[in-house]
């Protein structure tokens, strides 16, 4: 294998995971384990989060109180900073029925059982595949835990196309942390092509915001907590980050 191919694999199995293979039990909490591909319930802030892995302590198997859960002080407030519930991706075809596919997986939680605390086991999610036509803006995904949203906002002679891939689930915090560790995606990947026509190029809005030849308004890249997006050309992915 091509070492640069061997190092990026090396990266997604410890930044994304899964690690220790596709029925794996972990000893620490999935969220704490890995860093990236991750969705949260949704209203999830940064705040709470911290809050509750501080409180956390289940004996051993997991990170108890520690001076790494304490945030340190930071000109932005933290209050703010909510934690991705979806992840997205735009882009401009000149096709109307797109095919998106989608897969991830979720962590049960384990009791402690005498010295040995809470563990988390791995239920993986398939990928599943979902030809859409401009009749369907929402489609159930990943056994009901999540939902495939897509917009078509016609510009200049073709579509601008937005797919995302959201949790559908609610942060409760008065069902305590198992609750939401439950409740949380993990290795969530998302991909979409156009099953007729191509992937133009991404309409420019330099010169003074015009819009492309054609007519149309010049389109707006959207920004906000949760949204990531990657064009490509011909196939598109995107792992949350």
């Amino acid at each position: 294998m091509d070492p640069r191919q061997e190092l990026v694999d090396y990266l997604t199995r410890q930044l994304v995971g899964p690690a220790y293979g596709e029925d794996e039990v972990l000893d620490a909490p999935p969220d704490r384990q890995y860093l990236m591909g991750t969705l949260y319930p949704q209203d999830a802030d940064l705040q709470r989060q911290l809050t509750l892995a501080a409180e956390d302590a289940d004996g051993i198997g997991t990170e108890g109180a520690a001076l790494d859960t304490d945030p340190a002080d930071d000109p932005v407030p933290e209050s703010n900073a909510w934690l991705p519930s979806s992840l997205g991706l735009s882009f401009y075809t000149d096709g109307d029925t797109i095919e998106i596919g989608c897969g991830g997986a979720h962590y049960r939680t384990l009791r402690a059982q005498g010295d040995q605390g809470r563990r988390w086991q791995r239920v993986a999610l398939p990928r599943e595949t979902h030809r859409v036509g401009p009749d369907r803006d929402a489609v159930s995904v990943l056994d009901g835990r999540a939902e495939l949203r897509i917009r078509r906002r016609p510009l200049g002679e073709g579509l601008l196309v937005t797919v995302a891939l959201v949790n559908t689930a609610r942060t409760e915090p008065a069902l305590g942390r198992p609750a939401q560790w439950d409740r949380m995606l993990f290795q969530v990947a998302l991909d979409v092509r156009p099953c007729e026509g191509r992937v133009l190029e991404y309409p420019s809005v330099r010169g003074g915001g015009r819009a492309p030849a054609g007519g149309g308004a010049p389109p707006r890249r959207r920004s906000g907590p949760g949204y990531f997006g990657v064009t490509q050309t011909w196939r598109l992915f995107v792992f949350a980050v």
